[in-house]
């Protein structure tokens, strides 16, 4: 994977995962349970609290990939 960039749907879905077990100590089943929408919705949260002061905040490659890969599935109700 060339950094910053996802190449495949695993890439994007492997850096989602590393970054909310990994680093925001959500568990592995609530990571599989929750939709895209909700995914984004924590991460927003969480940049919002690390972002400075005035900061202007601009997607990254892969977060803008994944969040327009996320929109085909908003709204659609949860698997189980």
């Amino acid at each position: 994977m060339t950094e910053g960039k996802a190449q495949t749907l695993e890439d994007a879905i492997r850096v989602s995962y590393q970054t909310a077990v990994g680093l925001w100590g959500i568990q592995p089943s609530e990571f599989w349970a929750m939709t895209p929408q909700e995914w984004w919705w924590i991460n927003d949260v969480k940049v919002a609290v690390n972002r400075p002061p005035g900061a202007v905040r601009r997607l990254s490659d892969l977060e803008a990939w994944a969040k327009a890969e996320g929109e085909k599935y908003r709204g659609r109700p949860k698997n189980g």
